[in-house]
């Protein structure tokens, strides 16, 4: 149900998690249901708690939208709608548009399917009796369920309808609160632009197939060496590949794109979730590395600037790509060697997790227009993993490089890849 909106417009395809949400009210009946069977009830917990916490995200969205759907006039809630296109719009597509692209629409359904698809992996755990029982409890909540109301008027869902069928891309600004609307052809050809750089190459063999296997042999191999006990949790089947779309930088002329790549449903999805939480803490440990603008202007505050001091800043071009991977996996090894907290975060063997997250680095295919293509250099565009293991290497780049230098900087901070140095 979430981001419904979003998927609609832009033409993503929708996880499996967020497909198959039932909704908060619904998941507490089949609680209140399963109370008298504490096996059924431990099982349904057991398989749902990957997207329970999402329950409570997607009710507080729910909200929000509601409160955002009574206040569109007021300029300070509202979503910039930036139109470079030639297709003028309707005030009531304006509206629409300025709910922002994670509005999410009330589906006219209870998803009955997906619901039923998803317990019915907890049934086949059950003995027969008491999945037949499962079942049944099942069926007689979803009969029961009431038809969800709508949160948007016949009017807006015409001209969300309208939006869709125009000959328009509508995208989300790279920064920024707002929405980007561009014409399917520029679009095509800024993406165009993008992937006919040195980077990237066309292939004609899809490896989502081969990566599958390559990353059960080896769960299967570290399992069989007693180096990992989440074998289960990260096997990997029926994926698709990742899907590579841009970002327009509105603050930039000719409103370039930023290449994105989403691995939703991809093979490493679930190994790079799985991964991402163990990595973050390797990052940060710098006094160089700004949180947020808020943080920004609080160092500024304690500068005193003199006369003779040179102001200069810099950013990376193309960040991930320019990001070597075989050495940034030496320096990730390295930290964990001396991280003590890592114990507390998981009892996965170092050797196992470099493993594993190596697949996932040297994993840098995607799918473009029904067009296959590999990444030649870097790290994955876009991943969460990439961003963590390209900060890793940064810091440890700016450590070797401030120590090393004749001129030391009386200030130097970094927010991502852009840097003030005086």
């Amino acid at each position: 149900m979430a981001s419904v909106f979003m998927s609609v417009l832009c033409g993503r395809k929708l996880s499996i998690s967020s497909r198959c949400l039932v909704t908060v009210t619904q998941y507490a009946e089949l609680q209140q249901l399963f109370t008298t069977n504490t096996r059924a009830l431990d099982i349904l917990n057991l398989y749902t708690k990957h997207y329970t916490s999402n329950l409570e995200n997607t009710k507080k969205k729910q909200v929000e939208n509601l409160n955002r759907l009574t206040k569109t006039d007021n300029p300070t809630t509202r979503n910039i709608v930036h139109n470079y296109s030639s297709r003028l719009l309707s005030d009531i597509e304006n509206k629409v548009l300025k709910l922002g692209l994670n509005f999410s629409i009330q589906p006219s359904t209870v998803p009955t399917v997906d619901i039923v698809a998803t317990l019915e992996s907890a049934a086949q755990n059950l003995p027969k009796p008491m999945a037949e029982e499962f079942r049944h409890q099942t069926y007689t909540t979803l009969r029961n369920a009431k038809k969800p109301k709508p949160n948007n008027t016949k009017q807006e869902c015409s001209a969300l309808n309208r939006l869709k069928r125009d000959n328009i891309k509508i995208l989300s600004a790279d920064k920024g609160n707002s929405i980007v609307i561009l014409e399917v052809k520029y679009y095509n050809t800024m993406i165009k632009q993008l992937l006919d750089k040195h980077q990237y190459k066309k292939i004609t063999n899809d490896p989502t197939e081969k990566t599958n296997l390559v990353i059960n042999r080896t769960l299967n191999k570290l399992k069989k060496q007693n180096l990992i006990n989440e074998e289960l949790s990260l096997r990997t089947n029926e994926n698709s590949p990742p899907q590579f779309y841009g970002l327009s930088k509105v603050h930039k002329p000719n409103i370039p794109l930023r290449p994105i790549v989403s691995i939703i449903n991809s093979p490493c999805h679930q190994l790079a979730t799985f991964l991402v939480p163990i990595l973050s803490p390797l990052r940060g440990n710098t006094e160089h590395r700004i949180q947020n603008s808020t943080d920004f202007i609080g160092q500024l505050g304690k500068l005193h600037i003199r006369s003779q001091d040179i102001l200069g800043n810099f950013d990376v071009t193309y960040l991930f790509t320019n990001v070597p991977a075989s050495e940034t996996l030496q320096i990730t090894r390295q930290r964990l060697l001396i991280d003590n907290s890592l114990p507390h975060r998981t009892d996965m063997k170092i050797v196992a997790f470099m493993e594993l997250t190596t697949i996932c680095l040297q994993s840098t295919y995607f799918q473009y227009n029904e067009e296959l293509y590999k990444q030649t250099d870097g790290l994955a565009m876009g991943s969460s993993r990439s961003s963590i293991l390209a900060d890793i290497f940064k810091e440890d780049f700016e450590e070797r490089a401030l120590s090393s230098t004749s001129i030391n900087p009386s200030f130097y901070v970094r927010y991502v890849d852009d840097i003030i140095v005086i």
